[in-house]
């Protein structure tokens, strides 16, 4: 692989109710649920960038946010090979606003 664009996926517990959110995929993906995930901007660590798209994505602005061992690597529908760190987020927000 040559250069990696780097990715990110948060995997988002529920700590006091042990729920697990996940997203529902857009029809052009062919239906199904994943984690949030989302792209590394340019100057931006993994850990900002799994904080930040957890806020853009569900409005979980506090959550207890670990960089789990797992990274995949791959090749993406758009052509890019890609790295993708995994993170678990924990937190017992009860309102979120999925975007």
């Amino acid at each position: 692989m040559n250069s990696l664009h780097k990715k990110v996926q948060i995997i988002t517990l529920h700590k006091e109710k042990k729920a697990l959110l996940l997203l529902e995929m857009k029809a052009d993906r062919g239906f199904g649920c994943q984690n949030v995930t989302g792209s590394v901007e340019s100057g931006e660590d993994i850990f900002t960038a799994a904080k930040r798209e957890l806020l853009e994505e569900t409005g979980i602005e506090e959550a207890e946010l670990v960089q789990l061992s797992q990274e995949f690597k791959f090749h993406d529908r758009w052509g890019k090979d890609v790295i993708e760190y995994c993170f678990a987020a924990l937190t017992n927000k009860d309102q979120i606003t999925i975007s």
